[in-house]
C-alpha cells in the first residue's frame, strides 16, 4: 500500500493520526502553543517591562490551555481505546 491510497486519518497497524472532533482539539492546541512561544520570543527579543509582563500572564496562559487540551485528546483516546 503506498501513500496515495492511504487514508488521511489512518496509518498501516490500524493505528489513527486523529478522528473528528480531536484532530481539531489537536490543531487548536498546537496554534495556542505557537503563539505563547511567539509572546515568550518577544519578551527575548525586546526586553521591556510590558513585554516580560505579556510572556508570563498571556503566554502563560496560552501554553497551560494548549496543555490541558493535550491532555484531553489523550486521555479520551486512552478510554476509546479502552485501555483506562
Amino acid at each position: 500500500m503506498n501513500s496515495r491510497n492511504l487514508p488521511v486519518s489512518h496509518v498501516e497497524g490500524g493505528w489513527t493520526i486523529g478522528i473528528g472532533w480531536s484532530r481539531k482539539v489537536v490543531i487548536l492546541a498546537s496554534v495556542l502553543n505557537i503563539l505563547a512561544l511567539l509572546f515568550i520570543i518577544l519578551s527575548i527579543l525586546n526586553f521591556t517591562p510590558f513585554t516580560l509582563l505579556a510572556s508570563v500572564s498571556i503566554g502563560g496562559a496560552l501554553m497551560g490551555t494548549a496543555i490541558f487540551l493535550y491532555i484531553i485528546v489523550v486521555f479520551s483516546d486512552l478510554r476509546r481505546r479502552n485501555v483506562l
